[in-house]
């Protein structure tokens, strides 16, 4: 589950790293308006993590003295394009389409 690293109650009570869910943060007294926005920013630091880890995995792929052809590299360099552009181009973590690896 996603936690929201830090959230202020209108009591001016600040808590670290609470369970991202409706139900809690009802419990808190949080408004309504506002738990899809929490949820949903809660999800981000899950979503670039992974995109890292993605992005590291394939790293050997642009080195120069790669063993692979250039129509490989391009395929590679054009994956890894794609994950580096996940948090500019979705507004929202469940639009997300994760680019397929080259193979």
């Amino acid at each position: 589950m996603s936690l929201i690293p830090k959230l202020t109650l209108s009591s001016g009570t600040e808590l670290i790293n609470v369970p991202a869910s409706k139900e809690v943060l009802a419990e808190l007294g949080v408004p309504e308006s506002q738990m899809d926005d929490l949820i949903e920013q809660a999800k981000w630091p899950e979503i670039r993590q992974m995109r890292d880890r993605l992005l590291k995995e394939s790293d050997w792929t642009q080195i120069p003295d790669c063993s692979i052809s250039q129509t490989e590299k391009d395929q590679w360099k054009t994956y890894r394009h794609m994950l580096r552009d996940i948090p500019q181009t979705n507004l929202r973590s469940d639009e997300i389409v994760w680019p397929d690896e080259p193979k």
